[in-house]
C-alpha cells in the first residue's frame, strides 16, 4: 500500500513538472525521451485527472514555498 502511495506522488511530482514547461518545436541533437515522455502524459486520463483535480489544490497549499509563475499556471 505504501509503494501504492509513493508510485502516486512520483507521478504527481512529474505532472506538476512536465505540466509547467511548453517544449521547443524539435531540433536536431534534442533528447528524444523527454518528449516522448511529455506526450504520453498529455494523451494519459490518468495524468489528466491528476493534473485537473490533485495537482490545483496541492500548488496553491503549497503556493507560499513555490514561485508566482509555477502558481499561476494551474488554476
Amino acid at each position: 500500500m505504501l509503494g501504492l502511495l509513493e508510485g502516486f506522488i512520483v507521478l504527481t511530482i512529474v505532472v506538476i513538472i512536465l505540466g509547467s514547461y511548453t517544449l521547443p518545436d524539435p531540433f536536431p541533437g534534442e533528447i528524444d525521451q523527454l518528449r516522448s515522455v511529455y506526450q504520453l502524459m498529455n494523451q494519459s486520463h490518468i495524468a489528466g485527472a491528476i493534473q485537473s483535480t490533485v495537482v490545483p489544490p496541492l500548488v496553491h497549499v503549497l503556493a507560499v514555498l513555490l514561485p508566482s509563475d509555477l502558481v499561476s499556471i494551474f488554476p
